[in-house]
């Protein structure tokens, strides 16, 4: 499952950003984490969202790393969410 946010609240912000989705755990380690992200930031470009932020828990290590894979920069550590910004305009 997967989805989009137009637009970002205060809060959003903080904990949440544009994009956010959820692997079954039977299905996890597949792959499909990068499929997802991949395709929700060719939704977001559609929808003329250059910068997506993403967030995680820091010891969510294996979405960390899907997010990273997919050109999310850490912008900060706070209260153990990591924030990401990706870069969609060149997507």
């Amino acid at each position: 499952m997967g989805k989009i946010r137009d637009y970002l609240n205060d809060n959003l912000k903080k904990e949440g950003g544009h994009i956010g989705y959820s692997i079954r755990p039977s299905k996890r380690g597949n792959g499909y984490g990068n499929i997802m992200l991949n395709e929700l930031l060719k939704k977001a470009k559609q929808k003329h969202i250059d910068k997506v932020l993403i967030t995680c828990e820091d010891y969510n290590t294996p979405s960390r790393s899907v997010i990273e894979n997919n050109k999310g920069r850490l912008l900060d550590i706070n209260d153990h969410k990591c924030r990401y910004w990706v870069d969609n305009s060149d997507l």
